[in-house]
């Protein structure tokens, strides 16, 4: 069905205002009033919620490809707008498909390089000294399993810019996990690898366990690496596993009965 009438009027404006103050250098930390009146009524508009929250997204991505070394902004412009972020993530993809996107490339590795440098920086504030305790000791944990147990206990961690690098694991699936990887942090590599899409589909799991990096530096030296990709791949492809198995019992008691 057509996105016709008022609204979508609406949502051109804010495709041509967000675009082209964005790309202008208005690409801050606080959307322009202006846009984010539009917003706000097109996002008020129930039927079109949906396509303007796209839109939202399309115009947040063609700036912040324009202007890559902002691209940690453009989640934040994206926020609890789950429509939008698929839309800038999905753009992001094509731009990495298209082979010329190193300043792309850079500005992940730069949301990568800030995790690895600054872990306790998305911890919950009143819990960062025990976050940095607990990084500190899983650093120096010598058993793969750790990974899989709250052995040094939780806090709540999230970075808004790391479900951008998600945008590569279409094109490169190696290169993804290697990013992890360099996070150096478990709990990054966790928000990244349990997403909903991510365990929910199977063949994907298996094709990154495929293209995950060892856990053993050589077939002699049997002692865990620190690599946490394969391992928590695992985790996540057993729990879908155990789900649709889960499922299907209850499928069968019901037509038993």
């Amino acid at each position: 069905m057509a996105f016709e009438g008022p609204p979508y009027k609406r949502a051109q404006d804010i495709w041509e205002a967000a675009a082209e103050q964005l790309e202008a250098g208005a690409f801050g930390e606080v959307v322009p009033k202006e846009m984010s009146g539009l917003l706000h009524k097109l996002l008020s508009e129930e039927r079109e919620d949906d396509e303007a929250a796209r839109l939202w997204g399309c115009a947040v991505a063609r700036a912040a490809v324009s202007a890559p070394d902002r691209l940690f902004l453009a989640s934040y412009l994206v926020e609890n707008l789950f429509v939008a972020l698929d839309a800038l993530v999905g753009a992001l993809t094509e731009r990495l498909r298209s082979g010329t996107a190193d300043r792309l490339l850079d500005s992940l590795q730069g949301i990568v390089t800030s995790i690895r440098d600054h872990p306790d920086e998305d911890a919950f504030s009143p819990d960062k000294a025990r976050f940095r305790q607990i990084v500190h000791e899983r650093k120096k944990a010598e058993h793969v399993d750790t990974l899989w147990r709250q052995d040094f206990g939780y806090v709540y961690w999230s970075h808004q810019g790391l479900r951008l690098i998600h945008a590569l694991r279409p094109v490169d699936r190696q290169r993804y996990l290697a990013m992890l990887e360099e996070t150096a942090l478990p709990q990054a590599v966790e928000q990244e690898l349990w997403a909903i899409d991510l365990r929910s589909n199977f063949p994907e799991l298996l094709a990154l366990l495929e293209a995950a990096p060892s856990v053993q530096s050589a077939p002699e030296q049997p002692q865990w690496n620190g690599r946490m990709t394969a391992p928590i791949l695992l985790s996540v492809a057993i729990e879908h596993v155990n789900t649709a198995a889960g499922a299907q019992r209850g499928d069968d008691l019901t037509e038993e009965q």
